[in-house]
């Protein structure tokens, strides 16, 4: 079939690949395979963009200091998509008859890219057999206009229009979405972004079944991008620590296996210090002098200790800020920061858990935000009996599984006004999703070194209102209206967005003189007519 469609259309390619803005105009494609029909270039670069990455001061002035700020460029598509190149119509066409005629038994659907020139402005045509019913699928552009002038109570009319239906027979269904702070991951350019650089993402998803947006009467969904490893967290020092328990533990089993080796272990780590700096720091602790401490307290607000274990400080941000001042320091804090570049490492294992332990149960009892009960019977007895490495192995999960929990929190209460009792309630649901035996995304500590969490988490009306989305427009505005009748099916989807969801440098947009806000538009149809096979 492939080679029919070389012969006749050589320039013609077809790929199995998922792209994004396909799965926006037809969520039923998302997470299903489907053929793309585009233009084959042979030889065509990836990107045809002049390397720029590097600063230009560094080029200008050498190796100096400058603060070279790494900006995420705002895209609402992956840059891998901006390779596949539209046909035009014609060939669109042609190249969909030729793949569905010499195609046997294909049930995955078809779609080509169209270069928008035709007088309908069409982006995608396509088709799919299923089910002795034949679904063509179409969309294309409206252009850009004002926000203020989409009239969305028009759509139920031209659906009236191409339907016959009954407007009491119309099925709705629209999408609201609201990007809130920072760049999903899957449409950052890695090969340009450090992935330390990426702090997160926060959107909020209203699902409802009528063209009013009212969230005490829609599916609300709060949905989080948290990067374990971005380089500015708060939190990075217990992250760093975390790891180190984890080489640690690595170390000890090594031992385990070469029994009889005479020399130590050599490994590298930031903590490593000298043997008699490390003596003379245990001789200042047992004499009752902690001024070696490395913590940097410079930002920390003054606590008043006596009063802090009666006053608790709701403020996430700020329990974190001033962990290495909490109430219950003791000789094993000051041991661990003595010990952790040292041996004997079963010593160091164990005073380092303890402390991260404490460290997390201080910032969970401030911002009040879980039963510390649970959180320390997951903890307890990892100290007592023999040392073993799978136990501290188990601790050390439920301890990185608390930390990204901690870090979603973080990301929200940085950079969204919630209550306290909003973030309550969103961390229960954080802490049991990452903290399930079965179902958690996190089934190693090792896994904090850098990767991206998703956390979904489900919003109750008052608290959307309490966000105040209402108050701006949302970034992305998708309504689908279905109707059916014994022998077909349409289903019309009207999607706006404030950014374009097809690659620009494939389909340029000139909106720089707009004076209000503008959105671009998509027209989708989905036809489906049943028939009998002979």
């Amino acid at each position: 079939m492939m080679e029919r469609l070389n012969e006749v259309l050589p320039h013609v390619q077809a790929s199995e690949v998922r792209l994004s803005y396909v799965e926006e105009l037809f969520p039923d494609l998302k997470d299903h395979p489907y053929i793309v029909l585009h233009k084959n270039v042979p030889g065509i670069p990836q990107s045809a963009e002049h390397d720029v990455s590097g600063s230009p001061l560094e080029y200008s002035f050498g190796s100096c200091k400058f603060d070279d700020t790494v900006i995420i460029t705002r895209n609402s598509w992956r840059k891998e998509e901006e390779s596949y190149l539209p046909l035009s119509i014609n060939d669109a066409c042609n190249a969909l008859n030729i793949y569905l005629e010499y195609s046997e038994d294909n049930t995955l659907p078809v779609l080509a890219l169209c270069d928008g020139k035709d007088s309908k402005q069409s982006r995608l045509i396509g088709s799919i057999i299923r089910d002795n019913c034949f679904i063509t699928l179409r969309a294309v552009s409206i252009g850009i206009i004002p926000q203020a002038r989409s009239k969305y109570h028009e759509i139920v009319q031209e659906h009236l229009k191409r339907s016959g239906a009954q407007e009491h027979d119309i099925k709705m269904s629209m999408l609201n979405n609201f990007d809130l702070f920072g760049v999903k991951q899957e449409r950052i350019d890695w090969d340009k972004v450090a992935r330390s650089d990426f702090e997160g993402n926060i959107g909020i998803e209203i699902h409802s079944n009528n063209l009013v947006l009212n969230p005490r009467l829609s599916k609300n969904i709060l949905i989080v991008q948290a990067n374990a490893g971005w380089k500015d967290s708060p939190l990075k020092e217990q992250r760093s620590q975390l790891l180190l328990l984890t080489h640690y533990l690595l170390i000890i089993d090594e031992y385990k296996k070469n029994i009889a080796l005479q020399n130590s272990i050599k490994f590298i780590t930031p903590y490593l210090e000298e043997h008699n700096v490390i003596v003379e720091k245990l001789n200042f602790l047992l004499n009752g002098d902690v001024s070696f401490q490395k913590s940097n307290n410079n930002n920390i607000k003054e606590i008043d200790r006596k009063k802090q274990s009666v006053k608790i400080d709701a403020k996430l941000s700020e329990r974190v800020q001033n962990m290495s001042s909490r109430y219950d320091m003791d000789f094993t804090d000051h041991l661990w920061e003595i010990l952790i570049g040292s041996a004997p490492l079963e010593l160091v294992v164990d005073a380092g858990f303890e402390k991260l332990a404490r460290d997390y149960l201080y910032i969970l009892r401030g911002a009040r935000l879980v039963d510390l009960y649970d959180v320390r019977q997951k903890l307890a007895n990892v100290s007592s009996g023999t040392f073993s490495t799978e136990n501290y192995r188990k601790k050390l999960l439920t301890l990185a599984q608390i930390h990204i929990s901690l870090e979603c929190m973080l990301l929200i209460e940085t950079h969204l006004e919630c209550s306290v009792e909003s973030l309550q309630s969103m961390f229960v649901h954080a802490y049991k999703e990452f903290l399930s035996e079965l179902s958690s995304p996190l089934r190693h500590h090792a896994e904090l070194c850098g990767r991206v969490y998703t956390l979904t988490v489900p919003l109750s009306g008052a608290i959307a209102d309490e966000l105040n989305i209402l108050k701006t427009n949302p970034t992305v505005w998708r309504a689908t209206l279905s109707s059916q009748s014994a022998a077909s099916t349409l289903s019309t989807t009207t999607y706006y967005s404030k950014m374009p969801i097809f690659p620009t440098n494939i389909y340029p947009i000139d909106d720089k003189n707009a004076q209000e806000e503008m959105v671009h538009g998509i027209s989708a149809t989905s036809s489906a007519a049943k028939y009998k096979k002979l």
